[in-house]
């Protein structure tokens, strides 16, 4: 997403399962660079422990992720606040190979 001044805000993913997925992801590639490099890995603070291995837990409490592309980001990008990346999903055709989806 970037704002009207220019500045961005990456997101990760236009869904919960999506940005614990990615979070995830980024997590273990971080930590497999730490092994290579033969450094320590990163900490995870008890309080975020479920962020990386309660995925149920996250997806049954809510859409929260769904909930802020829908209601702040939508208001921000109505407003002309701010625009989202060419690679957005709304942004894509819908289409599966030569035939568009309605």
């Amino acid at each position: 997403m970037r704002y009207e001044d220019n500045s961005d805000a990456p997101t990760f993913g236009t869904s919960t399962l999506e940005t614990l997925a990615a979070l995830r992801f980024t997590w273990e590639y971080y930590n497999n660079l730490c092994d290579f490099s033969g450094r320590d890995r990163m900490d995870i603070p008890p309080e975020l422990e479920a962020v990386f291995t309660k995925t149920e837990f996250w997806l049954n409490k809510g859409k929260f992720i769904e909930a802020l592309h829908e209601g702040p980001i939508a208001e921000l990008v109505a407003n002309g606040r701010a625009s989202l990346g060419e690679l957005h999903h709304t942004l894509q055709p819908k289409s599966v190979g030569s035939a568009t989806l309605e």
